[in-house]
């Protein structure tokens, strides 16, 4: 007869964290296949008990009973252990980095001549500087479509005067960089998948529906209701998607995972013309109403690999690099293309856009043998 506490890996050896409800399911597992009497006839002053402590770290199970029964509940967990297999806790990252630059510089220069009563006033306009406005790209975190960070306006001259000089300067130089990355660690059996999933929705307005007027009675009499617009949304969701299947090799020193990733990206709202024909009465043909609809528009990104790792080794993925580089310039034909003068009749625009997704992950073997040495270490220290 004797009684002994074991330690964490008992529980531990059964899939990690355990519920009070499935510490009572081992517990009911034991007395019903090992000696079952003896948990009810120990002796003539008590039972056999066991005690499970599944919120404790170590988690713990005291057993009550002969040192037979002992050495059953020892291999039962034994068997249990090898049934279930090895764990892998697995650390994925998404990392991803972002770079803009923008330079926009814009010079019109407009003047007018007064050349004498016969031809009279010659005047010289340009606007070069609205076609070439730095919009935003594709890429996310744009810096495109910003305002001028410095204007200057000036004139020479006025009404009266032979000549006549106005111009207008616009600069701006800007550079962003951005990171952001999103961290996950989850444990998993030898085998099984584990999932990792980022979801970032959120809501659009659409065009609203118009609603249309009721009559309705109340205390006073009859109440009509006007027309009225009703709010319109849809949903679009930003996701993330990593899965994950580790096989442990027979050494135990290296980590086969099947991996397969997905990443849904919302790049911005488009807009669209859309026609549809209002069928008239009679022979007249039918009419096409015109009106513009946003949608939203989306860039999906896909890996499937398969890929052996050393036991807490780092496997990047992804690497996948997005760059977008619009240079925009706008001039005067003949006048633009004149050595130093060209200047004052030619503007440019460039902008830079590049993303870089990566992946991280980092698998390591959690050994059950070694999980419990530390427990039963770490219990004994507390005695």
């Amino acid at each position: 007869m004797g009684g002994g506490m074991m330690g964490g890996g008992m529980m531990g050896g059964m899939g990690g964290q355990q519920t009070a409800m499935q510490a009572q399911s081992l517990k009911q597992l034991i007395q019903e296949s090992i000696d079952p009497e003896s948990w009810f006839e120990l002796n003539d002053l008590s039972d056999g008990t066991v005690t499970p402590y599944p919120i404790q770290q170590p988690k713990r199970l005291s057993v009550y009973n002969t040192h037979e029964v002992h050495e059953e509940i020892d291999k039962l967990l034994d068997a249990l252990r090898k049934g279930l297999g090895h764990q892998v806790s697995i650390e994925a990252r998404f990392l991803v980095v972002t770079e803009s630059f923008l330079e926009d510089i814009g010079l019109d220069v407009d003047f007018s001549v007064n050349a004498g009563t016969k031809w009279g006033q010659i005047s010289f306009e340009q606007n070069s500087t609205v076609f070439t406005d730095a919009e935003a790209t594709s890429v996310p975190l744009s810096v495109g479509g910003l305002g001028a960070a410095a204007s200057l306006g000036g004139g020479y001259g006025s009404i009266l005067d032979d000549l006549q000089v106005s111009f207008l300067l616009r600069a701006t130089q800007a550079h962003k960089d951005a990171k952001s990355m999103n961290a996950n660690i989850a444990s998993v059996l030898s085998g099984e998948i584990a999932s990792f999933t980022i979801n970032r929705p959120f809501l659009f307005a659409l065009p609203p529906t118009q609603t249309q007027g009721n009559q309705f009675i109340t205390g006073g009499g009859q109440t009509t209701q006007p027309q009225g617009n009703q709010p319109n949304y849809q949903m679009v969701q930003q996701m993330s998607n990593l899965y994950i299947t580790p096989i442990i090799t027979h050494d135990k020193k290296n980590v086969l995972l099947n991996i397969s990733t997905m990443k849904t990206e919302f790049l911005g709202i488009r807009k669209s013309t859309v026609r549809t024909p209002i069928v008239s009465g009679g022979a007249q043909p039918a009419q096409l109403f015109e009106y513009e609809v946003d949608t939203p528009e989306q860039e999906t990104s896909m890996l499937t690999t398969r890929v052996s790792v050393p036991d807490r080794g780092t496997l990047l993925l992804g690497g996948q690099r997005i760059t977008e580089q619009v240079e925009t310039e706008a001039g005067v034909p003949i006048l633009s293309k004149l050595p130093l003068v060209g200047r004052l009749f030619r503007n440019r625009s460039e902008i830079k856009d590049s993303k870089i997704l990566l992946i991280l992950v980092k698998p390591v073997i959690i050994l059950q043998e070694e999980r419990e040495a530390e427990a039963i270490a770490a219990m004994e220290g507390e005695l």
